[in-house]
């Protein structure tokens, strides 16, 4: 993104990091990186993590992240490093839509004809989508949204 509060023009990183529990959500701090790797990443959250007193274990008991391999990796990932210099296990939270392209993407790449625009699972759909009743499933979702 534009560095909008440095001296020099051009574009920096940013990581948002935040907590929150049972009573709060807070944003802790959106500091600039160097870089976009795994060490700069996890130092940058560490350092908020101390600077806001939240390294003792009781408080930080899981972590969300989208699954990039900067984050995931199981040797020098942010979210492996995190956990060994808190000395703890955290709950990984992947973020599910990011979850939700990993599993897609395996299952489409089971058929080789998934790498066509034609793809026979949407094409079966597209033909059946004239029989459906979209204002008895559209009144339906509106139910079950106002519920």
């Amino acid at each position: 993104m534009p560095d909008l509060t440095g001296t020099e023009r051009g574009c920096v990183d940013r990581l948002p990091i935040m907590v929150s529990g049972k009573d709060v959500t807070k944003l802790l701090a959106i500091p600039k990186l160097k870089s976009g790797t795994a060490a700069v990443m996890s130092d940058a959250c560490l350092a908020e993590i101390r600077s806001w007193g939240l390294e003792d274990s009781r408080h930080i008991g899981a972590m969300c992240f989208d699954t990039t391999a900067s984050n995931t990796g199981c040797k020098g990932g942010v979210c492996f490093k995190l956990e060994a210099e808190l000395r703890k296990d955290l709950l990984n939270l992947a973020c599910r839509h990011h979850v939700s392209e990993i599993v897609l993407e395996k299952v489409f790449s089971l058929h080789d004809s998934a790498r066509s625009p034609k793809l026979e699972l949407f094409s079966h759909f597209r033909d059946f989508w004239p029989q459906i009743h979209q204002a008895k499933y559209r009144l339906a979702m509106d139910d079950k949204d106002a519920a």
